[in-house]
């Protein structure tokens, strides 16, 4: 399955898995598509697959690198995977499972898997639990174009 991130205008980047060729495709009626909803695609180089959309106001990318997390309330402290990032946001999950809430805050850090292993810090709120030990973060500081966490997501 491909993930194409729907833009306001109606339009979508799609990458072709087999050759990796890009196109963009727009139609009116994509406008009114919502996040999940899936059509057929068949590129030119014989390549047939799915097109899953999604509507972010920041797109993730996924990751794969270990960190910390410090639960503010309860003083929770241990280790996390981050596996993905978005300006806006992380999608972590912890070590051990720990009773933590939607609305909870937590301190994380860890370093991005760029050249310079850059370190990162940030202060989010507990946006969903997906999982166990599976959760949705936002950050509650805006991601500015002075911070390295914005140089490495702007990277093609």
């Amino acid at each position: 399955m491909v993930s194409a991130l729907l833009k306001n205008d109606g339009s979508a980047l799609v990458v072709c898995p087999g050759c990796q060729r890009q196109f963009k495709i727009k139609a009116p009626e994509f406008e009114k598509i919502g996040n999940g909803y899936k059509v057929s695609g068949k590129c030119p180089c014989g390549e047939s697959f799915i097109i899953s959309f999604n509507r972010r106001r920041h797109p993730r990318l996924g990751l794969e690198v270990s960190g910390a997390y410090h639960h503010l309330k309860h003083d929770y402290r241990g280790l996390i995977t981050v596996r993905n990032i978005s300006l806006s946001g992380v999608g972590i999950e912890l070590n051990t499972q720990r009773l933590m809430l939607a609305g909870d805050r937590v301190t994380i850090r860890f370093n991005l898997n760029d050249e310079d292993q850059t370190f990162i810090e940030r202060k989010a709120v507990i946006r969903r639990k997906q999982r166990k030990t599976y959760f949705g973060l936002e950050f509650t500081a805006e991601t500015t174009p002075q911070d390295p966490l914005f140089s490495y997501l702007a990277q093609p």
